[in-house]
């Protein structure tokens, strides 16, 4: 079988029906409670190959599906079909998110599949859609996400509040566009960002953040979220503040409120290859950013670099009895640079121990967060820390790794820190 047929092709030669949508084409989805807070869309899989064959939709692997023309994270099924057999599933979508998008009616839905055989090849992996009676007649050019933040229907919906909220224009590559930017604190106090991005792209695009700050401070530098987008569709990626940074850094880092994120964006297609130019993204969500604190024990400065302690604390995690140690890193060189470890470098009261760190990239002008997760279990082998903690921890060494942009080592400061 052909990787490159169609959905519909492909259905015909394994003999996959497409049976209904229940319910909501045209009551609409509002009157729904219960076990209805679901829509469901059953389907007859009939596997007429010669080959047992896996179907999946809406998994982590591959999740591309989509409701009246916005991706939706939901639609999770797994069936395993023999050759020559048959069976009826059911993929589910949650009323609750498809209300935070603002549809009240369905006009068509599209699955994504991965179908693979029992060697783990891909026979098949797409798109396909099906319609109702209201496709035809449905108005795609309204922004039904947008219309619920501007008239603040989604406070409603989700008890929370809507605090900042812009469509302004921030990327804009072969029509790949940001096309709104929003500020939602949900009912339990939590704030989220919100970004709607559009893909008239020629096919499905995967749009990439990383290298996150939070209030100019790089607190993230590795790739942090990646959401596909089909061709001709919408999707709201997500950027939680507390996933980025524990709210116990807040204060330490002088973070009262997240007044500006920042973070590059760019599109890839599924082998990871780059269809739109990476590009900072800037949101101003409150006109005054407070400056970063940078205060603590200067354990290195040189040559516009400068490295300050910040002191210890214990893993945010409940599940975890590591230490962090924690720096705030500066660049005033006219450079980006990198910074990480030289590898295995980290002594805790003269003892070597095992320690977790993520380097970061740090432009010119820009500052950083950098932390070094110390392993308890290293720590307890050592003697140290135990029932004591932090308060067993006097004094820690380690050797810094600093490049330039070409990848060259231009510094490796050794830095003694005592507490």
């Amino acid at each position: 079988m052909s990787s490159n047929k169609t959905l519909h092709e492909l259905c015909d030669e394994l003999g996959v029906t497409r049976r209904v949508i229940q319910g909501y084409e045209k009551a609409g989805l509002a009157s729904a409670t219960g076990r209805n807070k679901y829509i469901r869309l059953n389907l007859t899989i009939e596997n007429n190959s010669d080959k047992d064959l896996s179907f999946t939709s809406g998994s982590m692997g591959y999740g591309c599906n989509a409701i009246n023309g916005y991706m939706i994270q939901g639609g999770y099924m797994n069936a395993d079909v023999s050759a020559g057999k048959n069976t009826n599933e059911t993929i589910r979508f949650n009323l609750d998110e498809l209300s935070v998008y603002g549809i009240t009616k369905i006009a068509d839905i599209q699955v994504g599949f991965r179908i693979t055989d029992d060697s783990y090849d891909v026979i098949y992996q797409g798109m396909g859609k099906v319609k109702t009676s209201l496709e035809a007649s449905y108005n795609y050019k309204v922004d039904t996400f947008a219309e619920n933040l501007k008239s603040k229907a989604i406070e409603k919906l989700t008890g929370g509040s809507v605090n900042y909220y812009s469509e302004e224009n921030l990327y804009d590559q072969s029509g790949v566009k940001i096309v709104s930017e929003a500020l939602i604190t949900n009912k339990d106090g939590e704030q989220v960002i919100l970004i709607e991005i559009e893909n008239d792209f020629s096919e499905l695009v995967y749009c990439t953040t990383s290298d996150i700050a939070l209030n100019k401070m790089i607190v993230y530098s590795a790739l942090w979220t990646s959401d596909a987008v089909a061709l001709h569709t919408r999707c709201v990626a997500s950027l939680s503040p507390l996933s980025l940074l524990d709210e116990r850094y807040w204060d330490l880092f002088g973070i009262s409120e997240i007044g500006e994120i920042s973070f590059t964006f760019a599109g890839t297609d599924g082998a990871w290859t780059e269809v739109t130019s990476p590009q900072e993204i800037s949101i101003a969500l409150k006109k005054k950013v407070s400056p970063v604190n940078n205060k603590g024990d200067e354990v290195y400065n040189e040559n516009g670099i400068r490295i300050i302690s910040k002191g210890l604390m214990e893993d945010t995690s409940e599940y975890s009895k590591d230490i962090n140690m924690l720096f705030l890193v500066e660049n005033n060189s006219s450079e980006i640079i990198e910074i990480d470890d030289s590898y295995d470098s980290l002594s805790v009261n003269g003892y070597m121990v095992g320690y977790m760190i993520g380097s970061r990239e740090i432009p010119a002008g820009k500052c950083a967060l950098v932390d070094v997760e110390i392993d308890d279990s290293s720590l307890q082998d050592s003697g140290i820390a135990g029932i004591a903690g932090i308060t067993g921890i006097a004094e820690t060494e380690m050797t810094f790794e600093i490049r330039d942009g070409n990848y060259n080592v231009i510094a490796e400061p050794t830095v003694l820190v005592k507490y």
